[in-house]
Formats: C-alpha cells, sequence, structure tokens
C-alpha cells in the first residue's frame, strides 16, 4: 500500500483510554453502510448512522465509488450533529473490490481530497471477519453471501485468500451455488416430466418461467443475473425449514463446501487445523439457526474441535479495524 496516500495514521496505543471520534464504513456492491461513533475505550456509542448504495470501486470506478461513500458519511455525521470532519480521528473503511493495491490506494487519495478526517485508511471488505481480537494471531473467516471466500489470519499483517474465484470458477457453498443447484433441480424434473417440488414451483414464479427453455433464456439470454439466481438461497432456506427434504440436501452440500474452504484456508497457517478459531459471516451463514448449525456440524466431520463464532453484524466486525494497531500496520494479502 502507498502510505503516501494515508493522513498520518498513529499507533499511539497510550491514547485508547481517551475519548475520540471514529467512522466505519462497510461498503459493498449494492450497498454502503456507515456508523459515525465515540470511542471511550474499548466501547462504542453509535453517534450516527448513514447507508446508500454499494461503492465498489472494481465496477463503479475511483470517483463513483468515492461520492457513494462520502454519501453515506454525511448522512452518518448530519446525524451526529458533527459537521467539522476534521474532528474525526479515525475514519476505517472495509470495501468491496479493494485487494488490488492500486485501487485501493487510488481511493484513499479520492477520499483525501473529500473528506478531511485526521486518518483515513481503505481495507478490503474481507479483511475484518479475519480479526478475532488481539489474543489470537492466526485464526480463519469464511464469508458467505451471494459469493464465497475465506480468508486466513497468518500474522498482524499478513493474510492469505482463499477461494472467492467468483461464479464461474468457485464461490461454492454461496448463495450463488445454493440458487444455481436450485435452477438445475428445477430443470431436471421439467425435462423428466416427474411432478414438480414445491421448490421448482417457487423458482418458476421467481425467474417468471413457466418451461425448461425459459429457464436457460432467463440465465443465458443478457447479463448473467448473479444476484438473482442467488436470491432463490433464500427460498431453499425457507423451504427447508418447512420440511423439504430437497432443500435440507442442498443446504448439508453448502454448508459441507464452506467447511471445506474453511479447511483449505486454515492450511496457510500454523496453527492446528483441530483448534484454530473460525469465524463466518455472510448472507448464508447468517440466515438462521439451521444453516448455521449444518455448517458447524459440518466443520467437526472434519475434525475441528477450536472456537467457532458466527459474525451476524458486519458493522461490529469493521470496529475492530479502528484498534490503533490494526490501524496504523501495514498489512499484506495474498491470493
Amino acid at each position: 500500500m502507498d502510505s503516501a496516500s494515508l493522513k498520518n495514521p498513529t499507533d499511539d496505543t497510550s491514547r485508547d483510554s481517551e475519548s475520540s471520534l471514529c467512522l466505519v464504513v462497510d461498503g459493498g456492491g449494492t450497498k454502503t453502510n456507515c456508523q459515525m461513533l465515540r470511542q471511550q475505550g474499548a466501547e462504542f456509542k453509535v453517534l450516527g448512522v448513514g447507508s446508500t448504495t454499494g461503492c465498489n470501486p472494481a465496477e463503479l470506478g475511483i470517483e463513483a465509488a468515492g461520492r457513494a461513500i462520502l454519501a453515506a458519511i454525511r448522512q452518518a455525521t448530519a446525524e451526529a450533529g458533527i459537521s467539522d470532519l476534521s474532528a474525526i480521528d479515525r475514519a476505517a473503511l472495509a470495501v468491496a473490490g479493494t485487494l488490488d493495491d492500486t485501487i485501493r490506494s487510488q481511493l484513499e487519495t479520492q477520499l483525501a481530497a473529500l473528506f478531511p478526517a485526521k486518518a483515513c485508511r481503505v481495507f478490503p471488505d474481507v479483511l475484518p471477519y479475519a480479526l478475532h481480537g488481539p489474543d489470537v494471531e492466526q485464526s480463519v473467516a469464511v464469508v458467505a453471501g451471494t459469493g464465497s471466500v475465506a480468508i486466513a489470519r497468518q500474522s498482524l499483517n499478513t493474510y492469505s485468500l482463499v477461494g472467492g474465484w467468483g461464479y464461474l470458477l468457485g464461490d461454492e457453498g454461496s448463495g450463488y451455488a445454493i440458487g444455481r443447484e436450485a435452477l438445475r433441480l428445477a430443470l431436471m424434473q421439467l425435462e423428466t416430466g416427474v411432478p414438480i417440488s414445491p421448490l421448482t414451483d417457487r423458482v418458476l414464479g421467481m425467474v417468471q418461467a413457466k418451461c425448461a427453455a425459459d429457464i436457460k433464456r432467463y440465465v443465458y439470454g443478457g447479463e448473467p443475473p448473479r444476484r438473482s439466481i442467488a436470491a432463490v438461497a433464500r427460498t431453499v432456506i425457507e423451504l427447508q425449514a418447512a420440511g423439504s427434504p430437497e432443500c435440507d440436501h442442498l443446504l448439508d452440500r453448502a454448508a459441507t463446501s464452506l467447511a471445506s474452504l474453511a479447511r483449505r484456508a486454515a492450511s496457510m497457517v500454523d496453527t492446528p487445523w483441530e483448534t484454530i478459531s473460525i469465524s463466518g459471516t455472510g448472507g448464508i451463514l447468517t440466515a438462521g439457526e439451521v444453516v448455521w448449525g449444518k455448517f458447524e456440524k459440518a466443520l467437526q466431520v472434519l475434525g475441528h474441535h477450536g472456537p467457532v463464532e458466527q459474525l451476524d453484524c458486519s458493522m461490529t466486525a469493521c470496529r475492530q479495524l479502528l484498534d490503533r494497531q490494526v490501524f496504523a500496520a501495514p498489512f499484506s494479502i495474498q491470493s
């Protein structure tokens, strides 16, 4: 990372007991959330919140991403009654599409011109989930939403990314993968003429299809409908709760895939697989007790017996980036 683009981050841990104004942003492809905070020691008080459209610079470009982030920041600071943005001590922004050092540096430079906080850093959106607190140096986090990825924390400033290959090559266990399998099941039922299941009936309604040809046109007729296919996963989860055995099977397969992804990530660190700390988050792994329970069981089947934590609030995870040691440290992510 280009340190010249940062606004004088400090690692003066003696200031941790003082009250300071801080800001966190969780920026994804579809939504950008912001919290204006007052930090007192290890405690945070939310002063204001903001939300706007997605801010992935790899999709939107640097300038558009910066504008989206600034819009969320302005909402949060306005709600907090803070007009002097230079009073903000640290701003930590976890943003999708910033794994590339150049993109991350350019976005920081863009924000520096728009947002006069004392210190502002951009982090890849997956990084906060690998931070399991000051007493855990090595850990693994699995993020399963539209896509899937795992990140292994090897040390304070060294991480490895596993998976995240995109919907054509990977994303196993993700919402997209679950939705794709539901569509495949619907196609097989329609082709063979067997009675359609409740899942297929719901899928046909979601994609406005009456036959197999309609499903294929929906998938291949234009820009790949990744997010709408991933949205089918919610229906799978809902019908599993209603007793659907085929949906239960699809969720078992997804949980097994995500547990295998965690194990691959754990191979990047020295801590034994059996005891390493693992966290899980994203729309799939926080969709309910059933999915999370299947993930925990799949980890155990693979021999893992260490701590497993569900992170159901991305903003809480992002706050870990405000730790002065984490905030100030350079970092590298191998992928």
